[in-house]
């Protein structure tokens, strides 16, 4: 993504020729509220795609705006420089950057600030909020960030080695994202629908001395690591072209369950696209939706936004295949939770349809209650 900095005049100047390519929306109705509330909304509205570092600021201090796919997904503070961003990691980055933008905005409040960082959990163990203020735009600052067993992130400045300040919050997709569980619920299907198609990959060729023979089954398996139990995995499967020696994804009614997990597990199987994809969303106020795409769309959409699959069989009868997916964000502390059911019918002809139930943005500690049906083996 284009990184620009640019006068403020300049852009205004530039940014009304080129409405017809201006972001149409936000990404949360937090960030809305923000580009309202700060001023910057009518200029946004006609930003392109891009990363705009000291273009638009507020009480004279500068921010950070991005729009990506024409829609704001970041407004905050400029407190880290793109080689910071680059150490500490984009989600990171945007909360800290849009925490602290709106402490500082007015906005329509039910808590005092000091109440909600404690109820948020949003911790100083050195420093306070007028020390985030004065690191702004400190690019001799060294940034660090750690994570407490997958239920913490710690950030640290140092400046010569000595820490100046220290800050520690929950791994927490609703805090980090600044969109609570509605609002996501809200927004799935169109985040979905809006995602980015992967460019297409004609095929994916291997080394084969990353593989492990199945001497049971004839092909050869690319190990994923596992989650929760040994049948759920991030595993892709290939065949052996013997004359030129390469090694190919597995793409056979031959092998129906072993071609789901590579349609699972990324985007490089482009008949994905051909296969239909109906999820009844589980929302949480106890309500369905209907969500209708193609496989590989859905695969594009939790790929993009960091998650990391893992396939398990539940069973397999004829043509219908049941299995687990887990799309799990470390980084965000979520997970997508699907059990889809294959009618694989058509899968020598490149095509399928599928149907399934999604919980979406699920917590990863209750992840382990929603899979009770996979096969252990």
């Amino acid at each position: 993504m284009i990184i620009k900095r640019l006068s403020a005049l300049l852009v205004l100047g530039v940014l009304a020729n080129v409405c017809s390519f201006a972001a149409s929306g936000f990404h949360s109705n937090l960030l809305q509220e923000m580009a309202e509330v700060s001023g910057i909304r009518p200029q946004i509205d006609k930003l392109t795609d891009g990363w705009y570092y000291d273009v638009f600021s507020y009480k004279n201090r500068p921010l950070t705006v991005v729009v990506n796919n024409d829609e704001v997904v970041h407004v905050g503070y400029t407190i880290f420089s793109p080689m910071q961003r680059g150490f500490v990691g984009r989600d990171i980055a945007d909360f800290v950057e849009r925490y602290w933008l709106s402490t500082d905005l007015p906005l329509k409040r039910l808590k005092p600030v000091g109440q909600q960082m404690r109820e948020d959990r949003v911790v100083f163990a050195k420093g306070s909020l007028p020390v985030i203020d004065k690191l702004q735009g400190d690019s001799t600052l060294s940034v660090q960030t750690s994570m407490d067993f997958e239920r913490r992130y710690v950030i640290t400045w140092k400046k010569d080695g000595v820490t100046v300040c220290a800050l520690s919050f929950p791994v927490d997709n609703e805090l980090l994202s600044g969109r609570n569980l509605i609002e996501n619920d809200q927004r799935l299907a169109d985040d979905i629908l809006r995602a980015r198609q992967s460019p297409e990959v004609q095929d994916t060729i291997v080394n084969g001395d990353v593989l492990q023979h199945s001497q049971e089954h004839g092909y050869y398996v690319l190990p994923g690591e596992s989650y929760y139990m040994d049948s759920l995995t991030g595993n892709r499967y290939f065949r052996r072209d013997k004359k030129k020696r390469l090694f190919h994804l597995l793409n056979t009614p031959e092998y129906k369950f072993e071609t789901i997990a590579n349609m699972l597990t990324g985007t490089d199987l482009p008949q994905a696209e051909n296969y239909t994809l109906t999820l009844r969303q589980q929302t949480y106020n106890y309500q369905q939706k209907i969500v209708t795409t193609s496989l590989r769309q859905y695969v594009s959409f939790c790929l993009q936004n960091g998650c990391t699959p893992y396939v398990g069989l539940i069973s397999e009868t004829g043509n219908i295949v049941e299995v687990e997916l887990v799309m799990r964000n470390v980084a965000l502390g979520y997970a997508h939770v699907t059990k889809l059911s294959f009618d694989t019918a058509q899968m020598g002809e490149g095509r399928g349809t599928v149907s399934g139930r999604l919980n979406a943005y699920v917590p990863t500690a209750n992840v382990k209650n929603l899979f009770k049906d996979l096969k252990t083996k």
